[in-house]
């Protein structure tokens, strides 16, 4: 056989392997469009990196080896970038907001517990406009103080929202986008959840918008918990939606209209059947409610340059001590996983063994991707390769 006809059989050997993966590739995903909604179902696990993408570890903020007063965080909830590539992470627990400049170099921090000009009671989310201005929502209280980058108190925002209101975003046009989380709700039989999973506020406190369409629990009652979210907006103020407890992510355009969703294999079962928990007097008042123990899908949803999809998912289920706070000897459960805008899942990145997801986890700013870390209080940035 001479070297034409074996270059000739490799060219075709070649071109058969890539006709086979095509046809498994697209195999792996189920897709329909109805109602100008495309639906995704990735119904194969996705093994190894054959994506190309990878995390390079660049820093870490915070941490328990922090020994320098100004490194150390000890709640760190909600972080954003500006357009210079300065960091901002909202520690509850200080309470203040830390300012680190795009070398990781600490900078500044600002707030402190107290109810005046410049101080936080209870504060839970920040956010960042398009000058560069910081919004704190203030939890019990529900509202919004908004900061210049270096702490000064320009105004104070009221959105009375129906939601509550610890995370948010803020949108281009400099509106505020909120959504349910899993507080609980107690209902009478009879009764029903009628919220919306997503509201968008102007900076007057008028509602603008409210969408996303409810999965109704068998108790009532665990509607809104089992609806709880996180979101993050794309630079054109696309939003994504991820479920904490479904198996369910969500892509809306900036004004409310759903355009995609995205589902894939889990190895454990959704908590539908999830029951309040009462607290009842001997008399059978009820004086108090919780949240049960329930299977935790999400945590934290992010979007890349690229306008790939980064969802913080849980590859099993781990032991839980009560709602939502997994046992102290569990590991080895958290993954990254990555889709493509088109909402094909493409890479599953296991975290390292120590890694402890609690609240909004994942963000990324251009090719810079940050986790929060609840075991040992940290922030951890990373470089995303490809």
């Amino acid at each position: 056989m001479n070297l034409t006809v074996i270059n000739r059989h490799r060219v075709m050997r070649s071109i058969l392997i890539l006709v086979l993966m095509f046809y498994m590739s697209v195999q792996a995903q189920e897709i329909v469009t109805e109602n100008g909604i495309r639906y995704i179902e990735n119904s194969h696990s996705i093994q190894g990196g054959s994506s190309g993408i990878e995390l390079k570890y660049i820093r870490t903020y915070g941490g328990l080896d922090a020994e320098d007063e100004s490194e150390i965080l000890y709640y760190p909830r909600d972080l954003v970038v500006d357009k210079d590539n300065n960091l901002y992470i909202m520690d509850i627990k200080g309470p203040h907001v830390v300012t680190y400049n795009k070398n990781g170099q600490f900078v500044r921090k600002f707030g402190r517990k107290g109810q005046g000009p410049g101080e936080f009671g209870a504060p839970r989310g920040l956010g960042i406009d398009s000058l560069g201005q910081l919004y704190v929502s203030e939890w019990l209280a529900r509202f919004v103080n908004v900061f210049s980058p270096t702490g000064q108190n320009i105004m104070r925002l009221y959105p009375d929202a129906t939601l509550d209101f610890p995370d948010f975003e803020v949108m281009r046009s400099g509106n505020l986008i909120c959504g349910t989380k899993e507080f609980p709700n107690y209902l009478l039989e009879g009764e029903i959840h009628k919220e919306p999973v997503m509201e968008i506020y102007s900076q007057a406190g008028d509602c603008l918008k409210r969408f996303g369409e409810l999965v109704h629990f068998k108790d009532i009652s665990m509607t809104k918990t089992g609806n709880s979210v996180f979101f993050v907006l794309d630079k054109h103020d696309n939003i994504y939606v991820t479920y904490r407890f479904q198996n369910r992510i969500e892509k809306y355009l900036s004004d409310g209209t759903h355009i995609m969703t995205i589902s894939r294999k889990l190895n454990y079962k959704i908590s539908l059947k999830a029951k309040i928990k009462l607290r009842i007097r001997k008399n059978g008042i009820v004086y108090g409610y919780g949240n049960p123990i329930m299977n935790v899908v999400s945590c934290g949803i992010a979007v890349d340059k690229k306008n790939r999809i980064w969802v913080m998912t849980f590859s099993r289920q781990p032991e839980y001590e009560k709602f939502c706070e997994v046992a102290d000897d569990q590991c080895n459960y958290a993954n990254l996983e990555v889709y493509q805008s088109d909402g094909v899942l493409i890479r599953k990145i296991a975290l390292e063994d120590n890694f402890e997801p609690n609240n909004h986890c994942v963000f990324i700013h251009g090719d810079r991707l940050f986790l929060l870390n609840s075991n040992d209080v940290s922030v951890k940035e990373y470089r995303i390769i490809n």
